[in-house]
């Protein structure tokens, strides 16, 4: 889970205009020892990367920003903050919640993949058998069509 809001607006200034996130200088709170002098360094400066590291946890940039801007924690909700246009801005408009892909809906891609592929296989066996369809895709289409009862 992502530190709390407050917590990352003490650590972070997000410019809506750009999608730039920028390091703040931050309070003496935030260490429990001498690390403040090396760490205020990056104060104004600004995070380029997809994930940046607070407080020794790597994060995404953007589940960052959702939780600065909308306290909306999208690792606990279990779902994935994506760019739209990947080489696009970090802007808002820029950007779409998707459902983080579990290892049940990856098999069950691959299961729908096999089957399609299956499928091709078959329209293909019947071009060259006896129905002497002239492509692939009149055997498909005549293969689906028994399958669907037409």
């Amino acid at each position: 889970m992502l530190p709390e809001q407050e917590y990352l607006n003490e650590c972070f200034r997000y410019d809506s205009e750009s999608g730039d996130l920028f390091w703040k200088k931050r309070p003496q709170h935030h260490f429990v020892n001498s690390k403040i002098k090396k760490t205020n360094k990056l104060n104004n400066k600004k995070i380029n990367n997809k994930e940046l590291q607070l407080n020794g946890v790597r994060y995404r940039t953007l589940h960052v920003i959702y939780k600065m801007l909308f306290n909306y924690d999208a690792i606990k909700e279990k779902k994935q903050i994506r760019l739209i246009d990947e080489k696009g801005p970090n802007t808002i408009i820029n950007t779409r919640i998707v459902e983080n892909p579990s290892a049940r809906n990856k098999n069950k891609i691959k299961a729908e993949k096999k089957i399609e592929d299956i499928e091709i296989k078959n329209a293909r066996s019947l071009v060259s058998n006896d129905y002497k369809f002239k492509t692939y895709y009149e055997a498909y289409c005549y293969a689906e069509g028994m399958r669907n009862g037409s």
